[in-house]
Order: structure tokens, then sequence, then C-alpha cells
């Protein structure tokens, strides 16, 4: 894809040499113990948390069952965490979907996204009221709950934190409506800024982070988005095209987002204009996302 705009046209030639390419790419990178995990929220595999090979092979859409209403997703080498959106708890299992325990946190309220990150779990809290928005953390063992770590000073303009990413010493989430950015602030809760990104986004959502950029979706334009960790060298239409996606995962050196239709699509972490669909059929296909490429 070639930023700051559509993709320029390729002949037929030179777009099969880069399918083919990207194609071989992904089988030849692809483990046995690298996993794509999703979680629906609605419709087919409603209740379920499903998981796949990153190549799209060993689809099981009913690996963990007894969710309530799943809306998000997060994975260690040791866990799946999940928010029951319609049980207000965050769910927890072994990577290997044993030890199922729907209620690990009980009481979150309307959770939006969660991460781990330095032993312990951080997740949004969105608007219920005008005042409760806000990120809370907990320690991994469920304990030490803070349901106001980082509190919104003005919720009534910063009222519905998206997904969030921790990375480097800072938490990053999106700020999906009124403002529409990026927000950070310091690992322990400190230098909070709301408009951390700011300009040209329509209501972020999906939010990744790796150890050299920021990458978010906007729902407003149907773009993916990019910037270096420190908030410069922002390319809006990093990936165009995608609908209005709401998560956004990273695995190795690819992109990964709901394709809609069944499918997992997948793509360069720079944009090569070609999507490939790695996971096809009913229930497969992901409200929120997350990848395991890292092996036991």
């Amino acid at each position: 894809m070639v930023k700051g705009g559509v993709p320029h046209r390729r002949s037929v030639v030179a777009a099969m040499v880069v399918v083919f390419s990207l194609a071989f790419a992904i089988t030849a990178t692809a483990r046995a113990d690298a996993y794509i995990y999703w979680a629906n929220l609605s419709g087919f595999g409603e209740g379920q948390i499903g998981r796949a090979q990153l190549d799209g092979d060993h689809v099981d859409r009913k690996f963990i069952r007894g969710a309530i209403g799943p809306s998000a997703i997060t994975v260690d080498n040791r866990h799946v965490y999940w928010i029951n959106a319609d049980g207000g708890s965050i769910g927890r299992a072994k990577v290997n979907g044993t030890k199922v325990d729907q209620n690990f946190i009980r009481g979150v309220g309307f959770a939006y996204d969660l991460d781990i990150a330095g032993g312990r779990i951080y997740w949004t809290r969105g608007q219920t009221t005008s005042t409760d928005a806000s990120i809370a953390r907990a320690s991994l063992n469920g304990s030490d709950v803070e349901r106001n770590f980082i509190q919104f000073d003005d919720p009534a303009r910063f009222s519905t934190p998206a997904e969030l990413q921790v990375q480097g010493g800072y938490i990053y989430w999106a700020n999906a409506y009124k403002t529409s950015s990026i927000g950070r602030a310091r690992i322990d809760g400190s230098e909070v800024d709301q408009t951390f990104i700011r300009g040209g986004l329509r209501n972020p959502f999906g939010l990744a982070v790796d150890d050299t950029h920021i990458y978010w979706t906007n729902r407003g334009t149907r773009s993916i988005s990019s910037a270096k960790l420190n908030g410069g060298n922002v390319v809006i239409d990093l990936i165009s095209g995608v609908g209005r996606v709401s998560t956004l995962a990273i695995g190795g050196p690819f992109l990964y987002w709901p394709g809609g239709h069944g499918s997992v699509v997948r793509d360069r972490l720079k944009g090569t204009g070609i999507g490939i669909k790695v996971i096809i059929g009913r229930g497969a296909p992901a409200y929120s996302l997350a990848v395991d490429d890292r092996g036991p």
C-alpha cells in the first residue's frame, strides 16, 4: 500500500508476483506453536473463543466455551484473557484452553479492551456514566484491582477509550470519539496525554504497538494509520479500504484485522497493497484479535 493515499495500479503480472511472494512468506514463517485468537461478541460462535494457526490451519472455533459476550482478548505465553461484556468480568484460561475461569476478575464494568505487561493486566473502562471513563489495572493473579488507575480528567470529552496497548514503559489507547486521538501515559500512570497523536484521525478504535511504531484503525476513513513511538511521522493512509475495523493485532512482521465474511486479513507492517486472507469460514472472524507468535 502506498503511504498517504490509494495504492498505485500495478500490472496483473506484478500483482501476481507479490501475491505469491506474500503467500509463500506466510507459509514459510508460520510455526506450529504460533496462534491467532479471536473473540466473537455476537453472530456465529457467540460465547466462544476461537483459535487457529497463523497460516489459517487447524481452526478451532470452540477453543474456549462459555464466555459471556466476549468482546476483547489478549494473550501472553501462559494464559489467554478476555472480557465478558455481558458478565462484567475478565475471563482467563491456559493457552492450551484448560483451567477456564470466566470470573477471573469480577466487577470490571463496561470494559472494552485489555492488555498484559510487567506482571499486570490493564483494561479500558468506557462510558456508562459521565464520570467513569478510565484505565484500570490489576495484578496477574487477579488481586490489587485499581479501577481508576488512570482517571480521565474530562470524562465528558474523553468518554470512549477503545483498544489499548502497553509497550516500552508506556500505555497507549485510542480515544474513539469526540477528540478522535491516541492517548498515552507512562506505565506508572503519570504524564497522561489524551491527545498524544491528533489531527487527521477519524474514530480510531483498533490499536497495536511494536518496538518502533503505533498502528491504529480509523473507522471514519476505513483505513489503518501509523506513527513512530514518539508520535511523529504520522501516516494516515498506510493501508486503505479496510472497512470499519474495530480491532488490530501484530504478529511478527504482519498486521492482522477482521476482513468480514468469515476472514482474518493480514498485511506487512509497512503496507503492501495486498491483504492476504488467512482464515476463512463461518465463525472465524474476529470481533477482537490477539496473536501469540512467541511459542512456549
